[in-house]
C-alpha cells in the first residue's frame, strides 16, 4: 500500500485459471485497486498543477538537469556549492518541490539499494521537465526584484551547463535592464511620494545594470584568457 499525492493503491493481481470442469474458477490472487481522493482534493491538485512554478522548484528541477540526484545529494549539493545563500532549501522543502514537480509529470524516480542499506530514490528529470528547464534557464527575468534570486539561480546552473547561454544571457538581461530604464524614464509621478518611488527604482536598476555589465565583461574576459 502507499499514497502518491492523495492516491491509495493497492498492488497486486488477479490470476484466474478455469477448472477442469469448465465451471470452476480458482482465483489466485487480489487485484490492484484504486482509491481515488474527494472532489476537493482533486481541485486542490489541480489549483497546484496550474499555478506558476516557485523558484525552488525550478532549481530542483535545474539540479537534476546536471546528473540525476537523490535527496540527500542535492541537499549536500546546494550547501557546498553556495546555492544555499541565494536559495535555501531545506530536507523538508526539497521532498515537497519534487513532489510537485513529479506531480507535473517533470520528475521521475527509480528506487536503487546500496549495500545493506535502505533502498533510496533517485530523482531525474522527464523529456517535458528537461525542455521547461532549459527555457527557463535561457529567459531574462522581467522584474528587477527577481534579478537576485531567479537570474543568479539561472547564472549559477547556466555556468555549468552551457557557457555560452550563460554569456547570452547576461545579455539579454542587461537588454531587458535598459528597456525597464527607458520606461521608467518615461513616467510622471503624480506627487512627492510617487517621484520618491520613481528615483528608488531607478536607483535600483541602475546598480544592477551595472552589476550585470562589470560581470559580462569579466566573462569575456576569460573566453580571451583562454
Amino acid at each position: 500500500e502507499g499514497r502518491v499525492h492523495g492516491v491509495v493503491q493497492f498492488h497486486a493481481r488477479i490470476v484466474v485459471e478455469h477448472g477442469a470442469t469448465g465451471d470452476s474458477w480458482i482465483v489466485q490472487r487480489i487485484s490492484r485497486v484504486t482509491w481515488l481522493p474527494s472532489i476537493p482534493r482533486l481541485s486542490t491538485l489541480r489549483t497546484m498543477a496550474e499555478r506558476p512554478l516557485l523558484p525552488g522548484e525550478y532549481a530542483v528541477l535545474a539540479l537534476l538537469a546536471l546528473r540525476p540526484m537523490h535527496g540527500y545529494e542535492m541537499t549536500a549539493f546546494i550547501e557546498e556549492e553556495g546555492l544555499s545563500d541565494v536559495c535555501p532549501v531545506e530536507q523538508s522543502t526539497l521532498y515537497t518541490y519534487l513532489r510537485n514537480v513529479e506531480a507535473r509529470g517533470l520528475v521521475t524516480w527509480a528506487e536503487e539499494r546500496v549495500g545493506q542499506r535502505p533502498p533510496r530514490k533517485t530523482f531525474e528529470l522527464t523529456p517535458a521537465g528537461r525542455e521547461l528547464i532549459h527555457a527557463w534557464l535561457r529567459r531574462p527575468v522581467g522584474r528587477m526584484r527577481e534579478v537576485r534570486l531567479e537570474l543568479l539561480i539561472k547564472l549559477f546552473f547556466l555556468s555549468r551547463l552551457d557557457p555560452g547561454a550563460n554569456r547570452r544571457l547576461l545579455g539579454d538581461q542587461v537588454g531587458a535592464c535598459k528597456d525597464y530604464l527607458a520606461g521608467l524614464d518615461g513616467a510622471l509621478p503624480r506627487g512627492a511620494f510617487q517621484r520618491l518611488v520613481l528615483q528608488s527604482k531607478r536607483s535600483a536598476a541602475e546598480a544592477t545594470l551595472g552589476w550585470l555589465q562589470a560581470y559580462a565583461r569579466e566573462l569575456e574576459d576569460e573566453v580571451v584568457r583562454t
